[in-house]
């Protein structure tokens, strides 16, 4: 059972045909090192989603974005520091017109790819349920 709950956001982000992937190094909090994720984090208390997704990319990649549209809701539990967590994730595209990562200290690579590409690393399965949603949605608005 849920020790605790967190609202988390993440960004899809795209520049011209790519999305940006980060790769979770080991760290305090780490519970997927190796796998691929995309920006976000843990909305703070009374925090906007959109505040919230812009301030975690920030953080996380120095880049700043326009946010788009929700893409997926997801939900996955953790244990973080020995404690089991409940967080729920609002998947959000977003784009840039940068494409200069600066890495924040939890993740040690990054790469711009497509939806193709991200298909042969090692993704967060959340992340791939996303990518798969997003994908979906891209090409409805393309019909």
């Amino acid at each position: 059972m849920p020790q605790e709950q967190f609202v988390a956001v993440k960004a899809i982000i795209t520049h011209k045909d790519k999305i940006l992937l980060l790769r979770e190094r080991a760290y305090d909090e780490a519970t997927n090192v190796g796998k691929w994720d995309v920006p976000g984090g843990r909305l703070g208390l009374g925090e906007s989603p959109f505040d919230g997704i812009k301030r975690e990319v920030a953080e996380e990649t120095g880049l700043h974005i326009r946010v788009d549209i929700p893409i997926s809701i997801d939900a996955w539990e953790p244990t973080i520091q020995g404690l089991k967590r409940h967080i729920v994730g609002m998947y959000i595209w977003c784009t840039t017109e940068e494409q200069q990562v600066h890495l924040s200290d939890e993740h040690d690579e990054y790469r711009w790819v497509t939806i193709a590409e991200a298909g042969n690393l090692p993704l967060m399965s959340t992340v791939q349920r996303a990518l798969t949603a997003f994908d979906a949605l891209q090409k409805r608005l393309l019909k």
